[in-house]
């Protein structure tokens, strides 16, 4: 089971996700935010 943190990183990490797929190709990730998604995996 995860935790009430785990549950919500991962709420929040594959919304962020489904709108930049939604987005496609016209969407250029920061690099920030390529490092949020690389220490999120």
């Amino acid at each position: 089971m995860l935790d009430d943190g785990a549950k919500q990183l991962i709420r929040l990490f594959y919304c962020r996700a489904n709108k930049i797929a939604q987005l496609g190709r016209a969407f250029r990730p920061t690099p920030q935010e390529i490092h949020f998604f690389e220490d999120a995996n």
